[in-house]
């Protein structure tokens, strides 16, 4: 170490640094729940708010007036100044979103006249109206009999009769869009709509009717001239020519379809239907199928016993929080957010302050791995899970590879540091190797939930207009970098074969990374924002599998995030990087975005400390009293637009990267 290294790292473990890391763990211990997990909001936007909303109307099940208000404080704080709602809390407006907030807000007890509502419209009525509301928008109207079928592009019921071996056969999706068409396939196929003009809630499907069309009635929209209107506000991936003429062609099908092919589709997707709720306690991989399979049981009759079960699935997913708001999470991420604080509390050795509460997370983790597979698995077409960790708990019963790796990675990391903590035994671990290895693709990068099925090219049937990428599974870099490392700190405890099997698999990952690295030298991220976050776990796979820190690979990485650092010592990637595909700084330093740089420069053995003390002293003075940091633009991201905020990131990864940033400056004091 030369002279400078070594100023640079004298007293680099100063109170200010150290203080930032104790106020942090202080906050992350406080925060722990009894189980012994940390569970932060995942927050998205109001659509699942609307459509609980319009779900409860359309099944005449009011809500309590706790929901009932929780949910109008959400709408009313996501509102935004021109009064639209977006597809996140700093998305530009949507009217998709917009819409079915709108209607929630009626249904919800707000007064046509009230400012949110007038705001609501107003903006609706400057873009054009509704009749630009993407296909998932125009069915959600419809089945609240505010739209007609006719003006809906055709999900047909049918696709599941196709040969599995069929390209175009739904097993062959990402499981949750499978599971989304699953029942909307039964929705369309049946033509559902809600309360009728004869119900109690004519008076206000009436008042609907004429606020959402304006000047027209109701009886002369021309609902089918407007199936494949898309407002520019909500258009993100253009349904392709092919798309389009399969609309057209399917639309005809729908006016003479064969009613006992229908008919057997219909009873096929109904058993499929109750296998999901059944198989996850009737929580479904999300809530947004869970609203949709609800209806389907509401379509096919109105009585089925399953529907208010069903509906209190649905209920798990709600979080009040202290400001009275209700919100209805898209995803728990109990499993993910503990692997992550386990492993950012570690990042600086054994802290015997951490001692009972790692003992607790470890507990919590060991106990939600899944330990069996359903025997009717293939009625939903799923891949094995045992083995596996769920991204929130184990009775969501769909694991994920990333989480599964990640809840390795931090429970190998605490046998190694507290070997009287909870453990996985062999059995359970050669299970977790397994699942890992099940869901590497041909290409050698890994998938989330299931490995890819389908070719890419079914991008171009996407229906799903606001969102990309989401037709079928991919190779996705942070899938891929977690399982790497995952599959190396395991390896010495593996038999032989499934050594050998996991070297293999390493490799082949190894490569997939290289190959994915941009020219500029980052990597693209699929499930955070965008360059940073996908840089930072491709240097932690390849770290893994063996690369020093001149490999040329690392060097470039490093290279273009110094060229990202600002004046400020700081880093920030805006959320925009995604919808363009290509990185964009954000106005100002981002808390999250810092600390992930400052973790990628680190693991890839970045030299000038300086730069990366800079960078910590950044995120040191952006905490708060309370050892927490800022919420500031969100973070995560799923198929490419609809991006996340997740509550623990700004505390995880600022501890992890300081805590390691202490580490390092203690290995070189003990080295110098």
């Amino acid at each position: 170490m030369n002279r400078t290294d070594h100023e640079a790292h004298t007293h680099v473990a100063d109170t200010p640094i150290k203080l930032a890391a104790e106020r942090a763990s202080r906050w992350l211990q406080d925060h722990q729940n009894s189980r012994g997990d940390w569970a932060g909001e995942v927050e998205w936007c109001t659509m699942l708010v609307s459509q609980y909303t319009i779900t409860r109307f359309i099944l005449q099940r009011p809500m309590s007036e706790t929901q009932r208000t929780g949910f109008l404080r959400t709408l009313t704080t996501m509102q935004a100044p021109d009064g639209s709602f977006g597809l996140h809390p700093t998305s530009s407006g949507y009217v998709f979103s917009t819409t079915l907030a709108y209607v929630a807000l009626r249904l919800l007890g707000v007064d046509v006249h009230d400012p949110r509502a007038r705001a609501a419209l107003q903006w609706l009525t400057d873009h054009g109206g509704i009749m630009g509301i993407p296909t998932w928008g125009k069915i959600w109207l419809a089945m609240a009999n505010l739209y007609r079928w006719e003006g809906v592009n055709p999900t047909p019921v049918e696709l599941w009769l196709l040969p599995e071996s069929s390209p175009i056969h739904p097993s062959r999706y990402y499981c949750h869009t499978r599971l989304i068409y699953l029942a909307l396939g039964v929705l369309a196929a049946l033509r559902f709509k809600g309360p009728t003009p004869s119900s109690e809630s004519a008076a206000i499907i009436d008042a609907l009717q004429t606020e959402l069309y304006g000047n027209i009635p109701y009886d002369r929209v021309d609902f089918a001239g407007f199936r494949h209107a898309i407002a520019p506000s909500d258009l993100f991936d253009s349904p392709s020519v092919p798309l389009r003429l399969s609309y057209d062609l399917l639309s005809k099908y729908e006016k003479h379809p064969i009613h006992t092919l229908r008919r057997r589709a219909v009873a096929e997707n109904l058993r499929r239907i109750r296998f999901e709720l059944i198989s996850t306690d009737y929580r479904c991989i999300s809530p947004v199928n869970g609203l949709l399979n609800t209806l389907a049981l509401a379509a096919a009759d109105p009585d089925d016993p399953d529907i208010d079960r069903a509906l209190s699935g649905v209920d798990t997913w709600q979080r009040e929080r202290q400001d009275g708001c209700i919100d209805i999470q898209g995803a728990s991420s109990e499993s993910w957010d503990t692997a992550f604080v386990i492993q950012a509390a570690t990042a600086v050795g054994r802290d015997v302050r951490w001692d009972l509460s790692l003992a607790c997370a470890a507990q919590f983790l060991v106990t939600n791995q899944t330990t069996s597979d359903f025997s009717d698995d293939k009625l939903t077409y799923r891949d094995v899970q045992r083995g596996g960790w769920c991204f929130g708990e184990a009775h969501h019963h769909w694991p994920v590879s990333d989480t599964t790796a990640e809840a390795v990675n931090a429970l190998t990391i605490l046998q190694y540091h507290f070997p009287q903590h909870p453990r996985l035994t062999p059995e359970n671990t050669e299970a977790a190797v397994r699942f890992i290895l099940s869901r590497q693709n041909a290409d050698g990068g890994f998938g989330s939930y299931e490995r890819r099925r389908g070719n890419l090219w079914l991008d171009k049937l996407n229906p799903a207009e606001m969102f990309g990428s989401c037709m079928t599974e991919r190779s996705y870099v942070e899938c891929t970098a977690s399982c790497m490392k995952a599959l190396s700190l395991l390896r010495p405890s593996l038999s032989h074969g499934l050594r050998f099997q996991t070297d293999q698999a390493v490799s082949n990952a190894a490569l997939f990374l290289r190959r994915s690295q941009r020219g500029d030298g980052y990597w693209p991220g699929f499930w955070g924002v965008f360059g940073i976050y996908g840089t930072l776990f491709a240097i932690k796979g390849l770290r893994s599998a063996g690369a020093l820190t001149d490999d040329p690979a690392l060097t470039r990485a490093r290279t273009w995030l110094l060229s990202q650092q600002r004046n400020d010592g700081g880093w920030g990637e805006h959320w925009r990087s995604c919808l363009v595909d290509y990185p964009v700084p954000a106005p100002t330093s981002l808390v999250i975005s810092t600390a992930w740089a400052l973790l990628a420069l680190m693991w890839a053995g970045e030299p000038d400390d300086a730069i990366l003390q800079k960078g910590v002293n950044w995120l040191v003075q952006a905490q708060q009293e309370d050892g927490s940091w800022p919420k500031q633009d969100p973070a995560g991201v799923f198929f490419g637009t609809a991006m996340l905020h997740y509550s623990l990131y700004k505390i995880t990864f600022p501890l992890w990267a300081i805590n390691t940033w202490l580490q390092r400056c203690a290995n070189a004091e003990t080295a110098g």
